[in-house]
């Protein structure tokens, strides 16, 4: 049996998606495979809203979240993941940290 690569023209938005599907499968993997060597997936996920930009936290085992500002449902593969921590105390404090670092660059306030 020959290996063949095919290749085809695909937007940047369509590599992005690949490669973090790629990326998300290839760190479930090394996770499940080291599991007794203490590679464990995150608990908690920072993770940013791709339609409106909104900075939540999610469970790390989730596929899909809704964006509680636009109401969206949000496949987790096509938001950005700003942290991850294992630590639910750091949840609160990290959320915090990532919406002021972008309500500043929008020159917003908090509510």
């Amino acid at each position: 049996m020959i290996n063949t690569l095919e290749l085809y023209v695909v937007s940047n938005k369509t590599l992005l998606i690949l490669f973090r599907k790629f990326n998300l499968i290839f760190q479930t993997n090394k996770c499940r495979r080291n599991f007794g060597a203490g590679m464990v997936m995150s608990k908690y996920l920072i993770v940013k809203c791709p339609y409106c930009n909104e900075v939540r936290a999610v469970k790390g085992q989730v596929k899909t979240y809704t964006c509680f500002r636009c109401g969206k449902k949000v496949k987790l593969l096509k938001s950005q993941i700003l942290a991850r921590t294992n630590n639910h105390n750091e949840v609160p404090i990290l959320t915090k940290k990532f919406k002021m670092k972008f309500l500043a660059t929008n020159n917003q306030k908090i509510k």
